[in-house]
């Protein structure tokens, strides 16, 4: 009998992009999850007295920072009214789907009810912001990229030392600067202008590249 060990069948493209479309669902899913329930805990302990006024002042807020991202990107064009569009549809489901008849007929879970679909509708908002902000992840993935390759040449003629251990934690490093951005602002229980979250991840993203490429080994 062989001894040998059964290796993993290795999974092409089409596995790899299925499974990052699913985890990114369900990064997605947990952070709205997560803003409700941040948002219902607010409004029992926080801000009882403002109850669900406060989620709708943030929408107000949103569709505020939605249309000046707009102005400053002009490649958006008129995107922002279909993300709109669709953010009503989503609401009218969700009332004709058995939110709207019970935040009618129980009073005590109206309140609730009226901050939940007030939140999705933050939510959505915050992700096209998110969306049309990935030139600028981009943009600093590709100048920490060449900073690091350029890095990396010198440091192999210089003579430098290789880490292979300081490569693989700059590589786990780099979704943090990506996925946490998404979560932070997509979560934040108050109107936070988007720049304060996407410029320093985005930062953040660009320099562990820079230093993961820097740190590659240098001959292949």
């Amino acid at each position: 009998m062989s001894t040998h060990p059964v290796s993993a069948p290795a999974h092409g493209l089409v596995y790899a992009v299925a499974s990052t479309v699913v985890r990114l669902l369900g990064v997605l899913i947990t952070a709205l999850a997560l803003s409700i329930v941040i948002e219902w805990l607010g409004m029992t302990f926080f801000w009882a007295e403002q109850g669900a006024e406060k989620s709708r002042q943030m929408v107000a807020t949103e569709l505020v920072y939605l249309d000046r991202h707009r102005e400053l990107n002009p490649m958006i064009g008129h995107m922002d009214e279909w993300v709109l569009d669709g953010v009503s549809v989503i609401r009218v489901f969700l009332i004709d789907l058995g939110l709207g008849f019970l935040a009618k007929h129980f009073v005590v879970m109206g309140a609730y009810i009226d901050a939940t679909l007030n939140i999705i509708m933050v939510f959505m908002l915050r992700l096209a912001v998110m969306l049309f902000s990935m030139p600028v992840y981009v943009f600093f993935a590709c100048v920490g990229a060449t900073r690091g390759l350029v890095n990396r040449e010198l440091r192999k003629w210089g003579g430098g030392r290789e880490s292979s251990g300081l490569f693989h934690l700059f590589m786990r490093l780099v979704p943090m600067g990506f996925v946490g951005s998404w979560v932070v602002y997509l979560t934040w229980p108050w109107s936070i202008n988007p720049n304060v979250v996407v410029l320093p991840f985005a930062m953040f993203f660009g320099g562990t590249i820079m230093a993961m490429t820097y740190r590659y080994k240098k001959y292949m």
